[in-house]
């Protein structure tokens, strides 16, 4: 494993300090002029694919619960081809690290007939999104060579979040930032990994022989869940699923195997007793846990880890740092089982198509 060039944890130890970077950094004109447009309370949709998609329904919840907005987020391919009309005169924020990703271009050329405004973010002026759309921002970070994207994630919560705190000052200049200082925003997630780092280590290993996951949250961290069993589906190929913590103890916990460890993001906020409910019902049969527990959080039953957070203004903030010492686990599950975490399947020719096209073709996710 020594001869991997670990892309992937690069990026994942480079975001702390891309993340304080891009909040001590002025809004580009380009992000101003957005925030003016969604501030006239011209209705939202976020689209994107995969990672990108996660990023959007973070944006959904950040407009409409901060900016005060109509937003609506919709999967790239289902907005290009099933609901382009529902784009019509609106803004259409379509996300994408490679700005070359098809589905995402596609839903950008239907919702231009439809008269919309389109502002893509991407990690280069230079992509394809970024000449097709009407405006675009520059995803803080960069571009990531490792095809699992990370710093993307976190980095990109960081900027809808902020796109949404600064719409909502237009109509209130009171309103209390979601955000701690930049530099303290640093430390809090350099934290997260260094002080987690040996429990980290020490799940991977006992957790290898395990083939599924389950991942929950409420609120914010909800998304979270998503993406991160999308983080370990596309790293070491477990079956693995995310899901809102009410939706998964409404029925879910039937799906509740000793040999599927569940992991719990528990943030503080009102989500908080019902998380605490479904770890219960896992420990009952005999499930392995892992709780991912903000400061100040108390009253959870024991689970077999806890991987422990700084405490952050909000629940918002809070699940964008919780995202970091996962990222790092799927990365250690990943080379663990003796995987590159770099590639998707991309070097193994039993995963090359009939065709002769990849699954995920390179450049293209």
């Amino acid at each position: 494993m020594e001869n991997f060039e670990k892309l992937m944890l690069k990026y994942i130890e480079e975001t702390p300090g891309e993340s304080e970077l891009y909040l001590n950094q002025d809004l580009c004109p380009e992000a101003t002029a957005l925030i003016q447009k969604i501030a006239d309370k011209r209705p939202v949709i976020l689209t994107g694919c995969g990672t990108s998609f996660h990023l959007a329904l973070l944006g959904e919840r950040y407009f409409e619960t901060i900016g005060q907005v109509t937003a609506k987020a919709v999967p790239s391919f289902d907005l290009a081809w099933y609901r382009a009309e529902s784009a019509k005169d609106k803004i259409v924020i379509a996300i994408s690290q490679s700005g070359a990703s098809k589905a995402t271009r596609d839903a950008i050329a239907e919702v231009k007939k439809q008269g919309a405004y389109v502002v893509s973010i991407t990690a280069s002026s230079e992509s394809k999104m970024a000449k097709e759309s009407d405006s675009h921002i520059l995803l803080p970070g960069g571009p990531e060579k490792a095809l699992p994207k990370t710093r993307v994630f976190t980095t990109g919560s960081l900027q809808l979040l902020r796109l949404a705190y600064e719409t909502r000052k237009k109509s209130d200049s009171s309103f209390k930032t979601p955000f701690p200082q930049p530099a303290e925003l640093k430390t809090a997630m350099e934290k997260a990994l260094t002080d987690n780092r040996a429990i980290i280590d020490e799940a991977a290993k006992e957790w290898n022989k395990y083939d599924m996951f389950t991942f929950v949250g409420g609120g914010p961290a909800w998304v979270l869940s998503c993406e991160i069993a999308l983080k370990m589906r596309e790293n070491n190929y477990t079956f693995s699923e995310g899901y809102e913590t009410e939706e998964f103890g409404h029925g879910r916990t039937c799906s509740f195997f000793p040999n599927r460890p569940l992991v719990a993001f528990v943030m503080q906020g009102p989500c908080i007793e019902r998380t605490a409910d479904v770890i219960n019902n896992a420990i009952d049969i005999k499930v392995p846990t892992m709780a991912v527990v903000e400061e100040g959080v108390t009253g959870l039953p024991k689970t077999d880890y806890v991987i422990r957070t700084p405490a952050m203004p909000c629940d918002f903030t809070a699940a964008i740092v919780a995202a970091l010492p996962m990222q790092l686990f799927s990365h250690q599950f990943t080379l663990v089982r003796g995987i590159n975490p770099d590639m998707i399947r991309l070097d193994d020719a039993d995963f090359k198509l009939s065709h002769n096209k990849w699954i995920f073709p390179p450049g293209t996710h």
